[in-house]
């Protein structure tokens, strides 16, 4: 199995285990990602985990040649600017998490993520053990 083969496993189990319970505990998991967010030290591993997968994934899109490596390349680019967003100015991306968070609190939009969040997971783990 290839190092791509295997990000995009990864991505689609952590997108899988993020987003699935958006589908049976929605106002939980809302609250969840509220107290990650306006806790500082929550918000910085947050940070600094974005920042680490998204190099991760740049790493394993470069050495490779295919439409697979260039969303895992364009993917890991969004991660780190997030994550460096999110670390340099922590304030603001709590500011603008909080604001989207309100704007999405019914909980019938939320497993509506969820759904689509886990459809996009077992695309990826697909990706990944078929196609890659």
């Amino acid at each position: 199995m290839s190092s791509l083969a295997i990000a995009c496993v990864v991505l689609g189990v952590f997108a899988i285990v993020f987003r699935g319970p958006l589908i049976v505990a929605p106002e939980r998991t809302l609250e969840f990602y509220r107290r990650v967010i306006m806790s500082g030290p929550g918000l910085l591993t947050f940070g600094v985990i974005l920042g680490a997968a998204g190099v991760w994934l740049i790493a394993v899109g470069w050495r490779a040649e295919s439409t697979a490596a260039g969303i895992t390349l364009g993917l890991g680019g969004l991660l780190v600017v997030g994550a460096v967003v999110l670390l340099i100015l922590p304030g603001f991306y709590r500011r603008m998490a909080e604001s989207v968070l309100d704007s999405v609190a019914d909980p019938t939009v939320l497993r509506v993520f969820g759904v689509l969040g886990v459809a996009i997971g077992v695309g990826l783990i697909y990706l990944g053990l078929r196609v890659v």
